[in-house]
């Protein structure tokens, strides 16, 4: 049974004896990165080398699942958090958000709307 098959089965409920391999935190490592050709900070931004970067896990371990993005700053950036892009062996960072210290979240304006944050810049990348 090839990995696809795994995750078809899993989903459709059926027992296996092992479930799928699948890693939902970030999968990027250095080697990774040099084996696809597909480095941090530009793997972050760029869709061509997220996708070619998120491929390595199963390429090279054969794992049926891919992620990305590879940080959880996405959101943080298009809701006006200042983040530091990262290198090629650090994800990238949240520094400061225009939030802290005003106190509790009813300081926080409302959300903006689905279509303008998914249209938004870091989002839209990965998408």
């Amino acid at each position: 049974m090839n990995a696809r098959d795994e995750i078809v089965d899993a989903m459709e409920g059926r027992r296996a004896e092992l479930p799928p391999p699948a890693v939902f935190t970030s999968t990027a490592t250095v080697s990774q990165m040099d084996s696809s050709g597909c480095s941090w900070p530009e793997a972050n931004f760029d869709p061509q080398k997220m996708v070619g970067l998120s491929l390595e896990m199963n390429r090279r371990f054969g794992f049926g699942s891919v992620r990305l993005p590879f940080s959880i700053s996405v959101e943080a950036k298009v809701h006006g958090c200042e983040v530091a892009e990262g290198k090629k062996d650090t994800p990238p960072l949240v520094l400061s958000s225009p939030y802290a210290g005003k106190g509790a979240l009813s300081d926080v304006p409302d959300l903006m709307p689905v279509d303008e944050f998914l249209s938004s810049g870091w989002v839209a990348s990965v998408l």
